[in-house]
């Protein structure tokens, strides 16, 4: 190895003795600062340099060949090839020798480019995970050397530069489009053809590098790769040595290249076999988040997790990332086991009725009692036919005593015989749903002999339904007959009579279709039903929680569709794959998931519209179980759905409460927007009365203006919470006619918040939320209170940002003109008010005679909308990511803590902290590109220049 490192080192030296040297690094340098301005430098924009590495990467291209090309083409020219042959080295010693060393060069020809990532730093807030940077640099220092590697190859096959050169880059585009199919390829290639170039594809292998997750088969990838050309550039140095006869060098380079190609694509299989794959990003964006964990925590029986699918037909990447996710979960808990079938393949079958037969045994207990239901069940139905026969010549009775002159003798007649002819064909149908019941009881044709209940048990209950239906309408329309002067002195018993029956007959249907809508539902059918209908993915808890599914549509989307969108398939499917588990896992653990009832002061029907201010939202909480009702309070007087969604009253409801604009007028006849927010305060005070759970947003109102208490507001201060919501904080910005610009919308970096903080405010710490209009919290001590700041605004945005009391003309004025104001709102030290911390959101709770009663006010209207929540979206390594995480994860996290459920305050996989380049004055960013453009490449010219003096 001395010699290797001899020659590397003197290759290294040989790069710096002419000008040339100097200039690819300085030229490599500028051309990536102007990249890294253009892609990344942008105040505002996501601080990533994903966009810089894949320009980067493409540089490579020319770069590579321009330092291999003489690596042996100018040993050969001159002649000092014969040298190197001379000395006690072998040719793959020199072959390696001079692949270091140029690969070495490449290593110094990136280190000045280190200085983008450290700006990037100083530029961002949070500052930039370094893992997808470390990767990134990893990345094309591997791709630098399997370029290089393939310059060696043609620097050896020719003693001409220039041809090594183009072949270099001849060879390097012919591999990319080769293993990316690019273009007319992919309408050419088949799927066959694609998979094989899919398998030697360089840009996938980037791709998985450049998201942060260290994936030991890509890194052997390249190594390989660069090795078999490092043995096939000794081979031509050995070739060139010997001096064979042309056929003989033939047949003896087709035997190698198959031989050293075989044994290159078996290492790969090797290594991509046994791979370790791990995540190097600092916020842990492959790893489960902390609301997957606090799920899985809670699982303290033994729970499965089943995931079924065609391994042969389903793409190989979604189901990898699937599968690591599974692994995190079972890693993260010793109760979780992970079981992976592939239904293509008949092992997978016999897995399937194996999983199914564990299933029956442990619930052939649970099975026999259905069946003993089910047996009742079918006596109960020969008797209700027995007793709708007999019923029904009651009828026939009725009728015949209806005397034939009565007034509506006739009709009267044909209804009572209509009904006999329904309940004898009801009579009919119960006898056939028994003998039905009683074939699917005796042969039973379910998974592991277990008779197929679920299929048994819905017919029933429907005809159960029907016939209680049939015979609550008979019953009042005989008694009302029976009562009326219609019926006469022997038709008028004989229909009490018949209504009597009919009563007591449709009590027996109700009584049995409540038993079997109560029956419990065997999980060995419901995984049978999901494993019948192809892939699935399935939580199977112990016999006490039972099953639950995820969503393989939205688990599974179609990666190539993702790619196409300029999306990472891990950066999409692994977090949307770890929150569809945690929550088919909460609807185990916690079925009792909060309802959300939208409280305001507007018309009904405005909130989830397709537009509507919280349709998205709703959407989001319904994919973690949490229903959501909208609540006009000043039209209706409960919120409608409430029962429905849940009849046992078992389910916490949390009401959150959207604030009026105190400043809008009457329009049509309708309140004042200061006179709906009176109203809908006595709404609210009821709700705090009872011990309802409230999360209160609030405006700026235009009460404190007139020296009143705003009565939405006012509200707060039986716990300890003292809205100011005359003076909403407004901060300045450059720009505008009058040289600035005011921006009412607060965006705040969750500090730590130390030992004793809220779950809410803890699991927010370092996301950035955005609160527009938002108004400052003070909190004062109560007896049997207990309060807690939520959000805080620290540090230089406290400082920056003032509460305004002359706030109205910017209130109305549209947002779309606030930056063009000639005269906007500015600090006035007499009226208005700085501070070096603000509160803006806040909790408490407070003892009473109904227990313990929680409260939040957050002193924004629309923090926890569609525009904050949802609509402020960006392309991250990858993966979207929320501009604003941290809106979300507090609506989640004040929910559950007002349900009582905290255990579950978590964030989840959709709220990494996102680092964004800060706002930068016009001076500051043409001072930092000029430092970038002109300081670094000047330097290393100068050092070049001195290098080269001192040198002589």
């Amino acid at each position: 190895m001395r010699g290797v490192w001899t020659i590397a080192a003197r290759e290294v030296q040989s790069f710096f003795r002419l000008p040339v040297g100097w200039i690819v690094v300085a030229l490599y340098a500028f051309l990536s600062a102007l990249v890294f301005i253009q892609s990344t430098l942008i105040p505002g924009s996501p601080a990533t340099m994903r966009y810089f590495f894949a320009a980067a990467a493409w540089m490579m291209v020319p770069v590579a060949p321009a330092i291999s090309m003489r690596l042996l083409s100018e040993e050969a020219r001159t002649g000092t090839i014969e040298m190197l042959r001379t000395a006690p080295v072998g040719d793959f010693a020199v072959a390696l020798g001079k692949l270091l060393g140029a690969w070495l060069f490449l290593g110094i020809t990136l280190a000045p480019t280190l200085v983008l990532p450290l700006t990037l730093i100083v530029v961002s807030e949070p500052a930039p995970d370094p893992g997808p940077i470390l990767a990134g640099y990893l990345t094309l220092f591997l791709v630098g050397g399997l370029f290089l590697g393939i310059g060696l190859v043609a620097s050896a096959l020719t003693s001409s530069q220039t041809l090594a050169f183009l072949g270099t880059l001849m060879g390097i585009v012919l591999l990319l489009m080769l293993t990316s199919l690019a273009g007319p390829l992919q309408t050419l290639a088949g799927t066959r053809v694609q998979e094989l170039a899919g398998a030697f594809s360089i840009i996938g292998r980037v791709d998985a590098l450049s998201k942060g997750v260290f994936d030991s088969a890509a890194v052997a990838y390249f190594l390989i790769a660069i090795g078999w050309s490092v043995v096939i550039a000794a081979a031509v140095l050995e070739t060139r040595r010997l001096a064979r006869p042309r056929a003989v060098n033939a047949g003896l380079w087709a035997g190698f290249i198959l031989a050293t190609g075989a044994s290159a694509v078996l290492l790969g299989v090797l290594t991509h076999d046994y791979r370790i794959r791990a995540d190097i990003t600092a916020s842990g964006a492959h790893r489960l988040s902390p609301r997957a964990e606090r799920m899985a925590g809670l699982i303290e029986d033994p729970t499965e997790l089943v995931f079924a699918v065609d391994l042969g037909g389903a793409d190989r990447r979604a189901v990898d990332l699937v599968t690591d996710v599974l692994g995190a979960y079972q890693r993260s808990n010793p109760n979780i086991g992970v079981r992976v079938i592939d239904l293509g393949v008949p092992a997978g079958i016999e897995q399937t009725d194996e999983l199914l037969g564990v299933l029956a045994a442990r619930e052939s207990a649970r099975a026999g009692r259905i069946a003993g239901v089910l047996r009742e069940n079918t006596d109960a139905m020969r008797s209700l036919a027995q007793g709708a026969e007999r019923l029904a010549r009651e009828l026939d009775a009725v009728r015949d005593a209806i005397p034939a002159g009565a007034p509506a003798a006739s009709t009267n007649r044909m209804f009572f015989e209509q009904r006999a002819g329904l309940l004898r064909v009801g009579s009919r149908e119960l006898n056939e749903q028994a003998d039905a019941i009683q074939t699917a009881l005796d042969e039973p044709r379910g998974p592991a002999g277990l008779p197929d209940a679920d299929r048994i048990i819905q017919p029933a209950m429907t005809v159960w339904r029907s016939q209680r239906t049939q015979l609550n309408d008979l019953a009042e329309q005989a008694q009302a007959f029976s009562q009326s002067e219609l019926a006469g002195p022997d038709a008028g018993p004989r229909a009490r009579t018949a209504a009597a029956t009919a009563a007591r007959l449709r009590d027996e249907a109700a009584v049995n279709e409540e038993r079997l809508e109560r029956l419990p539902r065997l999980d060995t059918l419901r995984v049978a039903r999901a494993l019948e209908t192809g892939e699935s993915l399935l939580v199977i808890g112990p016999p006490s929680l039972g099953v639950s599914a995820v969503d393989l549509e939205a688990l599974l989307p179609p990666v190539e569709l993702l790619e196409r969108a300029g999306l990472s398939a891990a950066g999409v499917i692994g977090p949307r794959a770890q929150e569809l588990i945690a929550t088919a896992i909460g609807r185990l653990v916690r079925p009792d998931r909060p309802i959300v009832v939208f409280t305001h002061a507007q018309p009904p029907g405005t909130l989830f519209v397709e537009g509507g201010p919280f349709a998205r939202v709703r959407e989001r909480l319904l994919q973690q179980e949490i229903d959501s009702l909208e609540w006009a309070a000043l039209e209706q007087v409960e919120p409608a759905g409430l029962t429905r969604l849940d009849p046992a009253g078992i389910r916490p409801v949390v009401f959150i409460v959207i604030s009026p604009d105190s400043t809008a007028g009457s329009a049509g006849g309708r309140l004042t927007g200061a006179q709906r927010a009176g109203e809908l305060a006595t709404t609210v005070a009821r709700l705090i009365e009872a011990g309802e759970p409230v999360l209160l947003n609030l405006n700026p109102s235009i009460f404190p203006t007139y020296g009143d208490r705003d009565p939405l507001a006012a509200l707060s201060a039986t716990f300890g919470l003292i809205p100011r919501t005359g003076k909403p904080l407004l901060r300045s910005t450059p720009g505008g006619p009058a040289g600035r610009m005011v921006d009412p919308h607060t965006s705040v970096v969750a500090p730590n918040p130390g030992a004793d903080a809220h779950p809410a405010a803890d699991a927010l710490r370092g996301l950035r939320l955005l609160l527009p209009w938002a108004t400052a919290i003070d909190l004062e001590e109560r007896p049997n209170t207990r309060a807690w700041p939520v959000v805080k605004l620290t540090g230089e945005g406290a400082s920056e940002s003032w509460a305004e009391s002359r706030w109205l003309r910017l209130w109305s004025e549209p947002a779309a003109s606030r930056s063009m104001m000639a005269n906007p709102p500015a600090f006035d030290l007499g009226e208005d008010e700085r501070r070096d911390r603000w509160v803006l959101a806040a909790a408490a709770e407070r003892d009473s005679r109904l227990g313990v009663s929680r409260f939040v006010v957050v002193g924004s209207n629309g923090w926890a909308s569609d525009g904050a929540v949802m609509g402020a979206t960006q392309l991250v390594d990858g993966r979207i990511a929320a501009r604003y995480p941290g809106n979300g994860v507090l609506l989640d996290g004040l929910i559950h803590w007002l349900a009582g459920l905290d255990e579950l305050i978590a964030p989840g996989a959709d709220a990494r902290p996102v680092a964004t380049v800060k706002p930068l004055d016009p001076s500051q960013l043409t001072r930092v590109r000029w430092m970038l453009l002109g300081l670094v490449p000047g330097v290393i010219l100068i050092a070049g220049g001195a290098w080269r003096a001192l040198r002589g």
